[in-house]
């Protein structure tokens, strides 16, 4: 008998008082609540009560049985036992296997995971079938499957004699409704500016997997931003297949998808072939200021309908500028071969089946960044429509972030492989406050991305911003009001440090950027203003573009690197100060997550700067946890929001170290250098 080498690198819970056993291929996974943990017997016919047709795949490839002694790394409060061998005599079957113990809240139970002597050879040659066996395997006794939402279980009917005919007729069972497998995970699909990423999470919220691939940044004017849109589909396509596979996963485990977005980019595409008629107008293009410093004079019916103020940054001038720019699309409208929908809708459209019968929906968090939808009717506004000459027949139809159906399903020929509800939409922001669980009114959040977005829970009250905030809706789940929210946005600061790898190149990657500025002690008294996109909150100047000042000989590479990370940290202070003054709430801590805040350096600066500690949690990418809370919650996948709020967990906290006169004179020169940013370009 060759000895084998099995990896098995997946939490394993308590199985409770239940005989359970999953069978693969060549592989099978049994407990034995009978035996006492650390003791080797032999595991016997009456150890295997009823095996699971088809319940348990292999879910994972986690590495290769080769040959060597036994080694179960194994986390999760799990500890290996001993390699041991057996016979059982009245099968005759030679069999290897491990003791497992598995340290729980629950009374300790082993588990075995058992090779059988024929099936070695084929362990060595497939490991994508025998390598490992997930714990959904294991996981839920009868009592868990019971208290479990009954339409997030799926049947599975064991005959025993089918599964074991070599006991016997006389040791056969009947047929018996044993087990039903209950799907533990769901999904989120997070379509951004520059990537677009699939994750999974479990009930803890937790990942369990990822799959993440950019997109081109298609410049091909100053001022102008797009993306392709049957890029970011095929993207949405890639990235939902690959986590899936990567983690050994299927449609089938999921108990809902949630989508988050970036807001506000504008698609326009036929929903007879799925053509898009234009390339996608991103958030950040400022095309449209023309339109926009045209609007002024309905500035004020504009702010009170949508709590937005008119900037290039919303939907609405986008659309606008498409219907009257690229020829045939008004006169499609009319016919109904031209709809629009911000990425959200086009990725949901697309997984729902596209051309047939994909649904044409979106939620109220991403209708509220278009300036088209009545904050307080959460409805298209007809006197809106009509200002921008926009067909309401174009537009999708608004729902809450969070319901069972509204959404629909995947399709099984697509890229999840099933039919999985989408339950959970929400735009990126909004789905970031549910990830960082602000559930309550005056709790906030920060997120560092492509920009960066701070937001800060009202409740069901609409705050009217008078300090250069947006009111917007924060999101309304399943049964419960509309939370709103006051929301500063600012448009450049993770794509400043992008500027600085791809288009001056001073730097080869993201991270560099860190170690980078962490060669100088400060930055030399240089300023970065990223005005790309003009300048969002709280000054909305569309006519700024980026500076820099305070330059000499004595600067270098360095300097400017650490320059741009405060430029990020300065932003927030404006958006923090400004929000201070709307509502009166003065933060005792900031809750930050996105992808820039690996950058610790970075989460310094900006305790440093705003004088307040900066928690980030252990799940930092809350937009994407976020969308899988509200597909989750429509489900029944979680109970309520004290679940979610249980699942939150601090992983770093920085302190402040700056001086108070430090900090308010390095800001004083922030505020000179914004002034040098303004009244570059003629929006007139």
């Amino acid at each position: 008998m060759p000895k084998h080498r099995l990896v098995h690198d997946e939490p394993i819970a308590s199985v409770g008082q239940a005989h359970l056993a999953a069978r693969a291929p060549d592989l099978r996974l049994e407990t034995d609540v009978r035996g006492k943990p650390g003791k080797q017997q032999p595991v016997g016919r009456e150890h295997t009560p009823h095996l699971l047709h088809h319940a348990a795949k292999v879910r994972r490839v986690l590495g290769k049985v080769q040959d060597g002694a036994a080694d179960h790394r194994i986390h999760g409060g799990v500890t290996p036992g001993k390699l041991f061998e057996l016979t059982d005599p009245e099968i005759g079957t030679r069999q290897v296997g491990g003791q497992l113990r598995c340290d729980h809240p629950h009374p300790v139970h082993r588990l075995q995971i058992l090779i059988d002597g024929e099936a070695l050879e084929a362990v060595s040659q497939e490991v994508h079938e025998v390598a490992a066996v997930s714990a959904a395997c294991v996981e839920h006794t009868p009592a868990a499957v019971e208290a479990a939402p009954q339409h997030l279980v799926e049947e599975i009917d064991v005959d025993l004699a089918e599964q074991r005919p070599e006991l016997g007729a006389r040791k056969r069972r009947p047929h018996i409704p044993y087990y039903r497998r209950v799907m533990r995970y769901v999904g989120a699909l997070d379509q951004g500016t520059t990537s677009t990423r699939f994750m999974v999470f479990d009930a803890t919220g937790s990942e369990v997997a990822r799959r993440q691939l950019e997109h081109r940044q298609i410049l091909s004017q100053p001022g102008w931003v797009e993306h392709d849109p049957i890029e970011i589909a095929a993207r949405v396509s890639e990235v939902i297949a690959g986590a899936l596979r990567t983690a050994g996963l299927t449609g089938k485990d999921l108990a809902a998808i949630g989508v988050t977005n970036q807001r506000e980019t504008t698609v326009v595409w036929n929903p007879k072939d799925g053509r898009p008629w234009h390339n996608a107008i991103v958030w950040q293009d400022t095309r449209t200021d023309r339109i926009v410093s045209a609007l002024e004079p309905q500035a004020a019916l504009i702010r009170e309908r949508t709590g937005l103020p008119p900037a290039t940054y919303f939907s609405a001038a986008k659309l606008q500028w498409i219907l009257d720019h690229v020829d045939g699309v008004r006169a499609a409208a009319e016919r109904g071969e031209a709809v629009f929908g911000t990425i959200d809708s086009w990725a949901i459209w697309n997984l729902t089946g596209g051309p047939d019968g994909g649904r044409h929906v979106t939620d109220v968090t991403n209708a509220s960044r278009t300036q088209l939808m009545d904050l307080r009717t959460l409805e298209w506004d007809d006197e809106l429509l009509a200002l921008f000459r926009i067909p309401r027949a174009m537009l999708p139809r608004i729902c809450a972030s969070s319901d069972p159906s509204a959404f629909g399903v995947t399709r099984r020929n697509g890229p999840v492989g099933a039919e999985v509800a989408i339950a959970g939409n929400l735009g990126d922001q909004h789905a970031a406050t549910v990830g960082q669980v602000c559930f309550a009114p005056g709790e906030a959040k920060n997120t560092y991305g492509t920009g960066n977005f701070m937001l800060l829970n009202t409740g069901r009250q609409i705050v009217p911003s008078k300090a250069g905030l947006l009111t917007t809706v924060g999101y309304q789940l399943t049964g419960g009001e509309t939370v709103y929210a006051l929301e500063g946005s600012v448009a450049v600061t993770g794509s400043a440090v992008q500027w600085l790898r791809d288009q001056l190149e001073i730097i080869r990657s993201a991270d560099e950027s860190e170690s980078l500025a962490a060669t100088v002690p400060d930055s030399g008294g240089i300023y970065f203003v990223p005005a790309f996109s003009g300048l969002f909150a709280p000054y909305w100047r569309s006519d700024a573009r980026g500076v820099i000042v305070g330059l000499s000989r004595f600067h270098t590479k360095a300097h400017l690197a650490r320059a741009t990370l405060e430029a990020i940290c300065f932003q927030t202070r404006a958006v923090l100060d400004a929000m201070v003054l709307d509502s009166g709430v003065r933060l005792d801590v900031l809750k930050v997550d996105g992808g820039a805040t690996v950058n610790n350096l970075l989460m310094q600066l900006q305790a440093d700067i705003l004088g307040v500690p900066v928690v980030r949690p252990v799940v930092a990418e809350t937009t994407a946890l976020g969308a899988a809370y509200a597909a989750g919650l429509a489900v029944g996948f979680w109970k309520d929001l004290d679940s979610l709020k249980r699942n939150w967990r601090p992983d770093r906290q920085w302190e402040p170290r700056w001086s108070e006169p430090q900090r308010e004179e390095a800001y004083a020169g922030w505020q000179k250098a914004v002034e040098r940013s303004v009244g570059w370009v003629d929006v007139r």
